[in-house]
């Protein structure tokens, strides 16, 4: 039989999470090859993203902890929220990152990720899924 999709939604946003940690990793790489850039306000704009990943990272640790504790059932609404919250700030910071490599390269390409208008938009939908998902299960 064909399947239709996956069975549970939280598996689709649990691999959602772990692609864009992954793309987060790379991006300290990428950052990094831009702190040396000839360019002045590249150099600069570098430094601030390096700053913003470090303290993003640190974040991230304690989101694992309470994503820890979505799995094993036992977490709340606050907790949620605080996920929405990092995951908007995680998929803005990627934009960013693109920004700057788009910036350093000189091509002004056509975007065709999430635009950065729709990035807080997508992480009040998430925690609107999540909630329901919650109340679902009560």
């Amino acid at each position: 039989m064909i399947g239709l999709g996956s069975l549970n939604p939280m598996e689709d946003v649990q691999a959602l999470i772990k692609g864009k940690v992954g793309e987060f990793l790379q991006a300290e790489g990428t950052i990094r090859r831009y702190l040396t850039h000839v360019s002045a306000s590249i150099r600069s704009d570098a430094a601030g993203l390096m700053a913003a990943h470090k303290t993003l990272e640190q974040e991230l640790g304690s989101a694992q902890a309470k994503i820890a504790q979505f799995q094993s059932g036992a977490w709340s609404l606050s907790d949620v929220i605080a996920l929405g919250d990092v995951g908007t700030r995680l998929l803005q910071h990627l934009s960013r990152v693109a920004s700057l490599e788009r910036s350093a390269s000189g091509v002004m390409a056509p975007q065709f990720g999430i635009s950065s208008v729709a990035i807080p938009a997508l992480g009040a939908v998430a925690v609107a899924a999540v909630a329901f998902v919650y109340f679902l299960r009560k």
